[in-house]
């Protein structure tokens, strides 16, 4: 790497004033995906990315798999829209309610637990965990009646803005591209993964469907039977020509030679892992 830094390095003056600076830069082979499992259906989006999300964490938990990342689901989001005349009515800054917010959305320390095994820090959760809980919040305390976020604001369940959008077949999808652990078998992680996937979408709503792309097993097969058919091609070929200049016994121990070697050496490898 370091020597084609140097040698981008050398060229760079050749480039055109008006080129962008060249970066050099290492690439893991294990960031790429070996299968794109892929979410579709006419159902809502909440009931898709929650779905995406399970299969994701079920699809984690194959021996084999580093990551599974999302693509084309967005992040819950709860929106405050503030109405400037309640606001008004009831004379309060805008400042007020964006701090009774950002206080109860905290955890806050409530002491530690001293064991046999140590000591634990303990933490009260914040009060927010649904748009009603953000709703509730008191805003201001009066000696007779509180103020919530609902008096003066329609709260309401929403989502992120889309940074990649995902469809298959015209229709909403989220892909979860899967990354599998370096030294993992490919074909049995991938097989494993579709699985997980296949047992999965029995238990979804009728109109989801899971499809699978850029399937990296296909690949390795097709190679693995590539070299299987070559291996027979030889075999035949050399027995052919070993029979036509020796006798038959000597055309048949070498044509269970080369098999047998192959065999062995395969073998070997599965031995040493």
């Amino acid at each position: 790497l370091q020597d084609t830094r140097s040698k981008v390095q050398d060229g760079k003056a050749d480039l055109p004033q008006a080129a962008e600076e060249p970066v050099v830069s290492e690439v893991n082979v294990s960031e790429f995906p070996v299968l794109v499992v892929t979410l579709s259906g006419e159902v809502p989006e909440r009931m898709l990315t929650a779905a995406a999300r399970e299969l994701r964490d079920r699809i984690e938990e194959v021996p084999g798999v580093l990551e599974g990342a999302l693509q084309g689901a967005r992040d819950d989001l709860v929106e405050v829209v503030i109405d400037p005349m309640k606001l008004s009515s009831y004379g309060l800054q805008l400042e007020q309610l964006i701090g009774a917010v950002g206080d109860s959305n905290s955890l806050v320390a409530a002491g530690n637990i001293e064991g046999s095994e140590g000591k634990y820090a303990v933490k009260v959760p914040s009060l927010i965990e649904t748009p009603e809980d953000v709703a509730a919040l008191p805003i201001v305390a009066g000696p007779n009646a509180v103020v919530q976020a609902k008096d003066i604001a329609t709260v309401r369940s929403t989502f992120k803005d889309a940074e990649t959008v995902t469809r298959l077949d015209g229709k909403p999808a989220i892909a979860i591209e899967v990354k599998k652990r370096i030294g993992s078998n490919l074909i049995d992680t991938i097989a494993q993964v579709r699985a997980v996937s296949d047992a999965f979408i029995k238990t979804m709503p009728e109109g989801m469907h899971v499809t699978y792309t850029q399937d990296k097993s296909v690949f390795v097969n097709q190679l693995l039977g590539d070299l299987q058919n070559h291996v027979m091609i030889a075999v035949i070929l050399v027995f052919i020509v070993i029979l036509y200049a020796l006798s038959g016994r000597a055309s048949l121990l070498i044509g269970l030679a080369i098999p047998s070697s192959f065999l062995i050496g395969i073998l070997l490898l599965a031995m040493m892992g």
